[in-house]
């Protein structure tokens, strides 16, 4: 353990003096590399009820240093720019992508702003039987009623895993069960961390250059969920999408997205819905000739100077090993 401790504080010390000396931007910026990352983000909110271990929101400043960073040192193209890139062998061009898992309304009203002000593309993709629906994702439900003292950490724990691991119709048994809710004033005040977009948010972040994406309607755990479930859950979630903006809303990120939540019978559900990618969770840069049914992510530092680093030494790795 001391060991380990003692490697992380290593690594942090060696970041740290990269990017403020500045070598680390002139690594970035010289190397060559056929590459791509695919960023994953939630939401942009300055007030987060998310408990610390899963907190997947960012502080609006530091969104804001993030993508002055990456500006510095990448060009940041959409993910259909990319898809086109991957599919026609075009060179991926060290590139970034920029995505949103959800739908929150933050998005919207935060995310969206900051992303305008430096010019740079992202894809949402939506939870749609969330959006315009005046409630909360279940898991996000359970991190309220425990932000508001209605449970304890390890009870939301353990529930946190019963809902990610069963299917979506066992969520509303599970949040019944604790026999808790929030008061109108604890539902307003979390309203910025998880209240969702509404359709004409939607529409409003399309007509500004916004691309969406599915993420099923539920934001289910696709491999637990029965083959039929699978194909209602892509092909309702793209319907919806379609039918509010007239998008081909071709592109999909699985939920959670995690090596045990997702197969190979879950690929062919998404190819069989008709989408033209399939987006993981983790799993580092996007290559040439990548299966775009299982294009991986890279998630962020809230640490500028460390999320700078890391990506650099991922690109650094992938020009000294381009096989």
């Amino acid at each position: 353990m001391l060991r380990i401790r003692w490697k992380a504080w290593l690594k942090r010390a060696a970041f740290r003096l990269l990017y403020y000396s500045g070598l680390e931007l002139l690594v970035a910026r010289s190397l060559r590399v056929n590459a791509a990352a695919v960023i994953m983000y939630h939401g942009v909110c300055d007030a987060s009820q998310l408990p610390p271990e899963v907190d997947f929101h960012l502080n609006s400043s530091i969104f804001d240093r993030h993508l002055r960073m990456l500006k510095r040192r990448y060009a940041v193209v959409s993910l259909r720019q990319l898809l086109d890139r991957i599919e026609h062998g075009g060179p991926l061009g060290k590139a970034i992508v920029l995505t949103f898992d959800d739908g929150y309304r933050n998005n919207a009203t935060v995310a969206h702003p900051i992303l305008q002000r430096h010019s740079m593309p992202c894809t949402i993709f939506l939870t749609t039987a969330y959006i315009g629906a005046g409630v909360w994702l279940p898991l996000n439900e359970l991190y309220a009623l425990w932000y508001s003292g209605r449970i304890t950490g390890s009870l939301m724990k353990e529930l946190r895993a019963q809902i990610r691991s069963r299917p979506a119709s066992c969520a509303v048994g599970i949040l019944r069960d604790v026999k808790a809710d929030l008061t109108p004033a604890e539902r307003a005040l979390g309203q910025d961390s998880f209240g969702m977009l509404d359709w004409e948010q939607v529409r409003d972040l399309a007509a500004r250059g916004v691309e969406f994406g599915s993420h099923t309607c539920t934001h289910c755990n696709m491999a637990v969920e029965t083959r039929d479930r699978q194909l209602i859950e892509l092909q309702t979630s793209r319907q919806s999408i379609r039918a509010e903006i007239g998008d081909e809303a071709a592109t999909f990120a699985y939920p959670f997205g995690r090596t045990e939540n997702w197969n190979q019978e879950t690929r062919q559900s998404v190819i069989d819905a008709g989408y033209r990618c399939a987006i993981l969770a983790s799993g580092g840069l996007v290559k040439s000739g990548q299966d775009v049914f299982a294009l991986p992510r890279v998630g962020y530092s809230p640490e500028t100077w460390y999320f700078a680093c890391d990506l650099t030494l991922l690109f650094l790795k992938r020009y000294l090993n381009p096989v």
